[in-house]
C-alpha cells in the first residue's frame, strides 16, 4: 500500500510540467507514494510529458472541472493514507519536500499541512513580497482558540499540501464553491478540533505576475468564495484595515528593495485587489452575465445558470 497519493489536476500544464514531475520522482521519502494526475481536456503535451513517468491518469470532460469537485474525484482514486495535492505548475525545490510535508503528522491531531511557497527568479516586486508574507520561514500549527477562527487561522493552499485520507473522508472539499476550497476545508476542521499545520521545510517554487485585469478577477472569485463560507470570518471592516496594513508594509518593502519605480503600479494592483473581493462579496446583486465577465473562472457561472 503507498503512504501517499500525489494528486495533480492538470490542464494544458506546459513543457514545465516535467520539471514538476521531475521533482516528484527525485524525492528520498523512506516510503511509497504513487502519482494521481487528473486532466480536464488538455491540448498541449501535458499527457505526453506524464506518460514518461509511472504516473496514473485519469481524465475528465472540462465542464465537470471545479476546484473542489475535481480533488475530491482524485483523493477517492487515492490508496495512500496521506493524499497530497499539489498544482501542475508547482515544483518541489528539494529532495525532502514530501519527507518534510508528511512529518508532521507524528501529532495526531494535525489534520493537514500545507508548505511554502517560493517565488521564482521572474516573480515581480508585489507577487515575491505577498509569498515572503504569506510563507514564512518559521513552522506554525493553528487551531480553534475558544471555537473561534479568522481569515489568517483558516489559510491552507492545496498548491502544496497534505491530509490524513481519514480526514478528507470526514470533511470533504465543498465542491460547490468557484475557488478557496482549501481554506473552507480547514475552517471546518478546526472548528472540528483539530489542528493545521504550516510546513516551510516542503517548499515548492511557484509563484504567477498576474496583470491588474487577472488580479482583480482572481480576487473577485476570492470574494464570492469567502461571502458563502467564511462571511463573519471576512467582514469589510476587517478587510479594509487589514488591507490598509499589508499596503503599508509592501510600500515599505518596494522603497528599502530598491524596487521604488513599481510604487505606482502596486498601489494600482492593491486597490485591484480590494475592490475584487468588495464586489465579489456582493455579486449576489450582480446579473450573470457581467459575473461572468468579472470572473477568472467563468464555466463557474454557466454551471450556475443551470442550477
Amino acid at each position: 500500500m503507498n503512504d501517499a497519493s500525489i494528486i495533480i489536476p492538470t490542464k494544458n500544464a506546459g513543457d514545465g510540467f516535467q520539471n514538476t514531475l521531475e521533482a516528484i520522482y527525485a524525492q528520498k521519502y523512506p516510503g511509497e507514494f504513487e502519482v494521481i494526475i487528473v486532466d480536464s481536456g488538455s491540448k498541449d503535451n501535458t499527457m505526453k510529458v506524464a506518460q514518461n513517468y509511472p504516473t496514473k491518469v485519469h481524465q475528465i470532460k472540462p465542464q465537470e472541472f471545479g476546484h473542489g469537485r475535481t480533488r475530491n474525484f482524485g483523493a477517492s482514486l487515492g490508496h495512500g493514507d496521506y493524499l497530497v495535492f499539489l498544482t501542475q505548475d508547482a515544483v518541489p525545490a528539494t529532495d525532502k519536500w514530501l519527507s518534510a510535508l508528511i512529518s508532521n503528522f507524528e501529532d495526531s491531531r494535525i489534520a493537514g499541512v500545507y508548505g511554502r511557497q517560493v517565488p521564482e527568479g521572474s516573480a515581480n516586486p508585489m507577487e515575491s513580497f505577498f509569498l515572503n508574507i504569506r510563507y514564512p520561514l518559521s513552522r506554525m500549527v493553528r487551531s480553534a482558540e475558544q471555537g473561534k477562527v479568522d481569515m489568517n487561522t483558516i489559510f491552507f493552499s492545496n498548491a502544496n499540501s497534505t491530509i490524513r485520507k481519514e480526514m478528507w473522508e470526514k470533511y470533504p472539499f465543498a465542491d460547490n464553491l468557484i475557488m478557496s476550497e482549501d481554506q473552507e476545508w480547514a475552517r471546518k476542521v478546526l472548528l472540528g478540533g483539530y489542528k493545521i499545520a504550516y510546513e516551510p521545510g516542503a517548499a515548492v517554487y511557484h509563484s504567477h505576475n498576474y496583470n491588474l485585469k487577472t488580479v482583480f478577477q482572481r480576487y473577485f472569485d476570492s470574494g464570492v468564495s469567502f461571502s458563502q463560507f467564511a462571511g463573519r470570518e471576512c467582514s469589510l471592516g476587517r478587510f479594509i484595515c487589514e488591507g490598509l496594513v499589508y499596503t503599508r508594509s509592501e510600500m515599505k518593502f518596494l522603497i528599502s528593495d530598491g524596487h521604488v519605480k513599481w510604487l505606482p503600479y502596486a498601489l494600482l494592483y492593491d486597490m485591484a485587489k480590494f475592490f475584487g473581493v468588495s464586489l465579489g462579496k456582493k455579486e449576489k446583486h450582480l446579473p450573470l452575465s457581467l459575473k461572468r465577465r468579472l470572473s477568472l473562472h467563468s464555466y463557474y457561472w454557466s454551471k450556475q445558470e443551470k442550477v
